[in-house]
């Protein structure tokens, strides 16, 4: 597996996930990752002060997650 060994060989420790939507953030959590950000959009206002991502439930945050590469990859 080709993105297996760059990791492995580039010494990467972690795998970072950036969700959007709350449908991966869902599968990132049940495959282990951990949430280390999260923003939600209704704080995140322009220069007036008004609400820039106006989304519709259940997408209502930002969020980042990671895991270790190690167990990510199942490399122990």
């Amino acid at each position: 597996m080709l993105g297996r060994e760059l990791a492995l060989q580039n010494e990467c420790s972690m795998v970072r996930v950036e969700c959007s939507s709350n449908f991966p953030a869902s599968a990132a959590e049940k495959l282990g990752f951990k949430c280390i950000y999260s923003l939600n959009y209704k704080e995140y206002k322009n220069d007036k002060d008004e609400v820039t991502f106006n989304s519709l439930a259940p997408h209502k945050q930002f969020k980042v997650y990671v895991i270790p590469i190690r167990k990510y990859l199942h490399t122990d």
